[in-house]
């Protein structure tokens, strides 16, 4: 089972972990082409850090982004085909049905 984490921690953890994927990244092209590793430090702190940790919170907040439009237009399309699909969505939901159409069940 996955543990929730919750917004507080999400934002510091997104960042640990791209600032980290940012430095590795940086330092791994660096070696490709075989360059000192630290002749210009200043882009393992730029593009690595700065520049991992903005692009982890800008994942997250798409992931968060998405999830709710997903959950918005199903719902839509469930609220369209309510009385087409009533059936299905019984059978389907289960004793969640009154959750999603508390004015019908």
């Amino acid at each position: 089972e996955q543990l929730p984490l919750d917004s507080e921690r999400m934002p510091l953890l997104a960042s640990l972990v791209g600032a980290s994927s940012g430095v590795t990244i940086v330092i791994y092209t660096r070696a490709l082409r075989k360059a000192p590793f630290f002749s210009r430090p200043w882009e393992h702190v730029i593009f690595g850090v700065f520049g991992g940790a903005w692009g982890a919170n800008k994942l997250v907040q798409a992931t968060a982004y998405y999830e709710d439009l997903c959950e918005k237009l199903i719902l839509d399309k469930m609220a369209r085909n309510q009385g087409v699909l009533d059936e299905k969505y019984r059978a389907l939901l289960g004793s969640k049905y009154a959750k999603y159409f508390p004015d019908s069940a």
